[in-house]
């Protein structure tokens, strides 16, 4: 059985293919796409695949703006972290979903499901694609991040992080009660992820919660610095371009 997989989180792509590869021998997953632009792609060769599981909310929008663009017949099971109102289209529509984290048990009643379907094919209606994505439009920021811790994943709702920094190439997502946690996203892939009336990318290396910031004062070369809490160990700066626009969201 050849299983696509489109899933913008490594380490969650990586955990979906050791379980697949556990409950299934002959799964073969040829590929995992993490964004629209790769997904369009990777259609356009014409890879035929026997199943798709796929991720609701990506890296550059939803997946079913991907599937808007291509011509899909293959079933598909979603995957989703939140999004309710998805559920209940898929109730309706006989789509298969799993929620975030996946549980092992669920995936295997899901590869079930598909195989007593097996060769009848599924082509999403336009018209419910065209719902989903105009629902999806009303909540289309993430509301958790799902993190690994040892060999557990945990959800850490946007609302508990305080804020994320970039050291190297590693990111750190850093919830209210101080505790630092390595996210598998850029920063510039996690700016678009939020809510951008309660999250702010002061600079290169920091992005910021409205409700993490206790102090604004002004700084040398026209600049901003911050207090904000829990404490980082460098200053706190907001860059010279950026000071206009910060002020602005501050509602300054």
């Amino acid at each position: 059985m050849k299983v696509l997989i489109i899933e913008d989180e490594n380490l969650l792509a990586k955990e979906l293919q050791r379980t697949l590869s556990e409950l299934r021998k002959d799964i073969e997953v040829v590929q995992v796409v993490r964004s629209i632009e790769q997904g369009i792609e990777w259609f356009g060769e014409k890879q035929p695949v026997d199943l798709i599981i796929s991720d609701i909310q990506l890296i550059d929008g939803t997946s079913f703006e991907l599937f808007k663009q291509v011509e899909v017949s293959t079933p598909i099971i979603f995957t989703t972290a939140y999004d309710e109102f998805a559920i209940n289209a898929f109730k309706l529509n006989s789509i298969d979903y799993l929620l975030k984290p996946i549980c092992e048990d669920d995936l295997k009643a899901s590869l079930d499901k598909f195989e007593k379907l097996w060769g009848k094919k599924k082509i999403l209606d336009p018209e419910v694609i065209n719902h989903l994505i105009s629902k999806n439009t009303e909540q289309s920021y993430k509301s958790k991040f799902l993190i690994r811790v040892g060999d557990q994943y945990k959800q850490v709702e946007s609302t508990d992080i305080g804020f994320f920094f970039a050291e190297g190439n590693t990111v750190y997502l850093v919830k209210k009660n101080g505790k630092k946690l390595i996210v598998d996203y850029s920063l510039d892939q996690v700016a678009p992820q939020l809510d951008p009336a309660k999250f702010f990318r002061i600079n290169r290396q920091l992005l910021v919660s409205n409700a993490s910031i206790r102090g604004i004062h002004k700084y040398f070369n026209s600049r901003l610095k911050l207090d904000i809490f829990p404490n980082y160990d460098s200053e706190v700066l907001v860059t010279r371009s950026r000071v206009s626009d910060f002020l602005s969201w501050m509602n300054y």
